[in-house]
Order: structure tokens, then sequence, then C-alpha cells
């Protein structure tokens, strides 16, 4: 409890007098801010993605949201790997808050390639989460190929 009363103390302690020159954060423009998101988040397997890049953004958003919507689907179904599935959710929605900041606040913008590595935790948490929603067979078949994609990009991504 004492722990929790200091932290409250030291919020309030920092935000005392503090202005915000930014004004309200929205959406101008929904449509350029999603295909922002998807080309950070595609950065995620490195700079091959922009040589292939429909490809990857398409490859991107389907891991992705099929991945996400799974985990969602597992965490509230009565199962003995809920509290894994729940965990690998949450580390995957705190990713997608951060990919949501990205798209928001330079949207349309070129990325610097050192960026991209703060997508890269996306798709750890697909390939972390595949033996927990897919059969063995197809979740190592999944693993194996991504894993033998992004060995043979290696020479292109460096």
């Amino acid at each position: 409890m004492e722990g929790r009363c200091a932290d409250v103390i030291l919020v309030v302690l920092y935000f005392q007098g503090y202005r915000s020159n930014a004004g309200v954060a929205f959406v101008a423009a929904p449509r350029a801010e999603l295909k922002t998101a998807v080309t950070f988040a595609a950065g995620g397997l490195g700079p091959i993605w922009w040589e292939l890049w429909p490809a990857t953004g398409a490859a991107t958003a389907a891991v992705l949201l099929a991945t996400g919507a799974a985990l969602g689907w597992r965490s509230v179904r009565r199962s003995t790997d809920v509290l894994q599935a729940r965990a690998l959710l949450l580390f995957l929605g705190g990713a997608g808050c951060l990919v949501a900041c990205f798209a928001t606040g330079r949207t349309g913008a070129s990325f610097v390639n050192r960026y991209f590595a703060l997508a890269t935790p996306l798709w750890c948490v697909a390939f972390l989460a595949w033996p927990l929603l897919l059969r063995p067979a197809l979740a190592r078949v999944s693993q194996s190929l991504l894993l033998v994609v992004l060995v043979l990009c290696t020479r292109l991504n460096v």
C-alpha cells in the first residue's frame, strides 16, 4: 500500500503545472494513419519490407489481426492456457498502442530504419502465440516458415 501511495504522489508532483502545446489529438486522416500503422508494423521484418511493400503490408495486417483475434478468443475461453493467452494479448495490445502512436504522430512521414526495431516485438508475439493457438504441427510449420523467410531476407536486410 505504501508503494502505491508513493506512486500517486510522484505522478501528481510530476504533472503539477504541466502545460501542453500539442492541443487535442484526433484522427485527421484515418486511411493515411492506417497505412502508416501497417507500414510501421511491417518494418519489424527489416528493411526488406519496402522492396516487397504491398505483400508485406497485407501479410502484416493479416498475421497480426488474426493472431490478435485468436488470442482474444483464447483468453475468454476456459482452458489451461488462458493466462498465457491473456499475457500475450496484453503484450500485443501494448505494442499496438505503440504502433497507433507512431501512426498518429508521423502520418505519411518516412521512417528512419532504427524505428523499426520497435516494431519487431509484434512479430515476436505472433511467433510465440502460434504454438498456443494452432495445432502443434501447424505451429511448427508456421514458425519455420517465418524463420525461413527472415533468413532468406537477411542478405537484403543487411
